[in-house]
């Protein structure tokens, strides 16, 4: 491995007054941008220049350094934008000019933002709107790219590396699942309308658990599809929301402690009582889709309750840690992304590696510095 030696000297105007630590951090962060800039560009001129050389070595008398670009390029980096005009050399077999500099660190053509200066505002993308991404990243980092250009990436970066395993062979027990409509886009922003899409929290051992808000949403619904309307379902509600279940909240039952195991076992025979009261006020004959749910309703509603008497602890009670996400994605073309961003945060980084490309980084193998006072 080739080793690059630097060397820089930095001198600071020092404040005879006043001068804090916080002082100290401030002032390099604001000149940080400016020693980038003169170390990046130190960087890419020797290996512009190691990279001529190699060309002359290799080929004799075919290659002729050209001078220079009449025009920076223009790169925006994560620490600032880099202008830098890149060496020509003149093919005498090809009769073509080029740079050796585009080929010996494959940098991207005609792309001002380079991807390594997109991690921030992408990130933010995840967790934001494009537009509030755009301005979070301007505010912390002092520049960010628009709006359309981190769409563009984002679709970019899901097309190329954000593909999911496949989980359909996998023996999965499902928890809890919720759905929604959502408004998907074509490759050129084009509205294909909307569609259902389904999220699941899942599990290869975890046992199902219903949604008790839903249980009380959906059972005014089903009523309805039975021919009975708001007042005439009134006494039925009534009973419904009499079941101790429906009284409970995560927050309640977290701070049940664990000598309490006989009161929890008398509120489920409780509840399993209370539901049973409304099952039998609703006539198959005249009630068949509200009874059916409720009878499966209940079934499966206890695991909560199960889980705790084992010694295991609360899970959820509502699908609310999937509802949470839905307000994210809604409108939104980033679903691969932000799965990963969201429950694997850990896999982020690795992610973004792969999507930039790194093979191998530049390493800072030893720093020194020297000082005196002028």
């Amino acid at each position: 491995m080739d080793e690059l030696e630097i060397k820089i000297t930095l001198r600071f105007k020092i404040p005879e007054n006043g001068l804090t630590l916080n002082g100290i951090f401030y002032g390099l962060g604001k000149d940080n941008p400016n020693l980038m800039n003169h170390l990046i560009k130190a960087i890419l001129q020797a290996f512009e220049d190691k990279a001529i050389e190699e060309l002359k070595a290799c080929h004799p008398g075919r290659y002729a350094r050209n001078g220079r670009q009449n025009r920076a390029r223009k790169f925006i980096t994560s620490f600032g934008p880099v202008r830098y005009k890149m060496a020509q050399v003149f093919d005498k077999r090809g009769g073509k000019i080029f740079y050796p500099l585009l080929r010996r660190l494959e940098i991207i053509p005609y792309k001002q933002y380079q991807r390594e200066a997109l991690a921030a505002p992408v990130g933010q993308a995840i967790h934001l709107s494009y537009r509030m991404a755009e301005k979070e990243t301007a505010r912390i980092t002092g520049s960010a790219p628009s709006k359309s250009t981190i769409h563009h990436y984002v679709q970019e970066l899901a097309e190329t590396c954000g593909r999911w395993p496949y989980y359909k062979t996998r023996p999965f027990r499902f928890l809890m699942v919720d759905g929604t409509k959502v408004n998907l886009q074509g490759t050129r922003g084009e509205s294909l309308g909307k569609k259902n899409m389904r999220w699941a929290l899942a599990s290869e051992g975890m046992r199902l658990q219903r949604c008790y808000w839903h249980g009380k949403r959906d059972f005014s619904i089903l009523l309805f599809q039975d021919g009975f309307k708001k007042k005439e379902q009134e006494p039925l509600r009534e009973l419904l929301e009499s079941i101790p279940l429906f009284w409970l909240s995560q927050h309640v039952l977290e701070h049940v402690l664990p000598q309490e195991k006989e009161l929890v076992t008398e509120l489920i025979e409780e509840i399993k009582v209370s539901f049973q009261r409304l099952i039998d006020a609703l006539d198959p004959e005249y009630y068949p889709k509200a009874r059916v749910y409720i009878e499966n309703f209940s079934k499966n509603i206890y695991t909560v309750f199960e889980y705790w008497l084992e010694g295991k602890g609360w899970i959820p009670l509502t699908t609310n840690a999937i509802e949470s996400i839905f307000s994210r994605i809604v409108n939104r073309n980033w679903l691969m992304l932000a799965f990963r961003k969201i429950y694997q945060p850990k896999l982020w980084d690795n992610l973004w590696e792969q999507y930039i490309g790194i093979h191998n980084r530049l390493m800072l193998n030893t720093i020194e510095a020297t000082y005196a006072w002028i």
